[in-house]
C-alpha cells in the first residue's frame, strides 16, 4: 500500500509518529513506502526548482561571518531550549541570539525563564554562561521585533540563519 498521507492520522501522538519516521529512517518499513517518499520528495523538489527558477540571486553586502550566527525564538519552551543546548555545543556556530517574548511572567526576565527551562527539561544550566548566547527580549509582532536600533543593526549584520520555533 502507498503513502498517501494517512499514516500521519494513523499516528495520532507525538511518540507514535516519532517511532514511525524512526522506523523509516532505520529501514524498518517496507521499501515500496520508503520509495514513495523518495518518488515524492524528488517530485517536490522539481516543483520547487521549476517555480523559483526566476527568483533573484541574493547578492550579500557583508563578507560572510566565519561560523554560524542564528538567531532562534522560543528558547524557553521545552523544544527550544533543546535546540538553544544543541547550538552551543556545535563548533560551527559562533554566537546565538535568543529571542524571547518579553514579560512571560510578571518581575521574571528572561535569564531566570530561560534558566526555569532548562530546569524543566533537565538541562544543565552553566549554558548560560557561554559567552556564544545573547539572550534577548521582544515582540514578534513589533516591525524591529521591540528590540533597538542598536540590536537590530547588529542582528542585521551578523545573522546567517533564523530558527523560528
Amino acid at each position: 500500500m502507498p503513502f498517501d498521507g494517512s499514516k500521519i492520522y494513523e499516528n495520532p501522538t507525538a511518540k507514535s509518529l516519532g517511532n514511525y519516521i524512526f522506523k523509516i529512517t532505520s529501514g524498518q518499513v517496507l521499501h515500496h513506502e520508503t520509495s514513495v517518499f523518495a518518488a515524492r520528495a524528488e517530485e517536490m523538489a522539481m516543483l520547487v526548482s521549476t517555480y523559483t527558477v526566476q527568483f533573484a540571486q541574493h547578492k550579500g553586502t557583508l563578507p560572510l561571518p566565519d561560523g554560524e550566527v542564528i538567531l532562534v525564538t522560543g528558547t524557553t519552551g521545552s523544544l527550544g531550549a533543546h535546540v538553544l543546548k544543541t547550538l552551543v555545543s556545535l563548533d560551527s556556530v559562533r554566537h546565538i541570539y535568543a529571542l524571547n517574548r518579553e514579560g512571560g511572567k510578571k518581575g521574571v526576565d528572561v535569564r531566570d525563564r530561560q534558566l526555569a527551562a532548562f530546569q524543566l527539561q533537565r538541562i544543565d544550566g552553566s549554558i548560560l554562561t557561554s559567552s556564544k548566547i545573547t539572550l534577548l527580549e521582544g515582540d514578534l509582532q513589533d516591525a524591529n521585533l521591540g528590540l533597538s536600533e542598536n540590536v537590530i543593526r547588529e542582528l542585521r549584520g551578523s545573522v546567517t540563519s533564523i530558527i523560528h520555533l
